[in-house]
């Protein structure tokens, strides 16, 4: 857990949360300096825009959940998958590739019969199979009490939901990209 917390427009946010904000998104002046390696993992991200987010600001945060991955050695590669009422997911037979997640941009209401806490942007629909969700809708408040780009805020989202998948487990760190504390990325 983040032993320090800050407020910001009534809202209580851990250090590490802005921190690992700053750091995805490269807003410290020394981020640029920091040695980048060749990307050593490629990996494919279906995404799935339920929510219909527009095109700019899908891209805009495809672009900066990426760049935070190209910093340890991952490439992403987006490719767009369907929407909910088309998407049948993986078939029972078929075997999962470890290199291909799911990504989908729901809305609450999109997300019948699962519980997810109020200040959630997201969760793991299943880690055996890949396959994270992202809400938009909570995005875009938590872009609103800001006074922040939602764009922004749905790149670090999703860096954080494809980080469970590619490290398997719905934990969360002390810092960075990870913690979980603050209006904050719950599962």
């Amino acid at each position: 857990m983040c032993s320090c917390e800050v407020r910001l427009k009534g809202t209580k946010l851990s250090r590490c949360f802005i921190f690992s904000f700053v750091l995805t998104f490269g807003w410290l002046p020394s981020s640029r300096a920091w040695p980048v390696e060749s990307p050593k993992l490629r990996i494919a991200v279906y995404v799935f825009n339920s929510a219909h987010v527009g095109s700019r600001d899908l891209t805009k945060a495809e672009a900066q959940a990426a760049e935070a991955f190209e910093k340890v050695g991952i490439r992403i590669t987006w490719l767009a998958g369907l929407t909910a009422g088309e998407a049948m997911g993986h078939s029972v037979g078929e075997a999962w590739n470890l290199a291909n997640l799911d990504l989908r941009i729901w809305t609450r209401p999109m997300a019948r019969g699962t519980t997810i806490p109020s200040n959630a942007l997201g969760y793991c629909l299943s880690m055996e199979r890949g396959e994270a969700v992202v809400l938009s809708d909570a995005i875009q408040n938590l872009a609103a009490i800001w006074g922040a780009n939602a764009a922004d805020i749905l790149g670090l989202a999703m860096a954080h939901e494809i980080g469970h998948l590619l490290l398997r487990t719905g934990r969360h760190s002390a810092a960075g990209t990870k913690c979980a504390e603050g209006p904050a990325l719950a599962r």
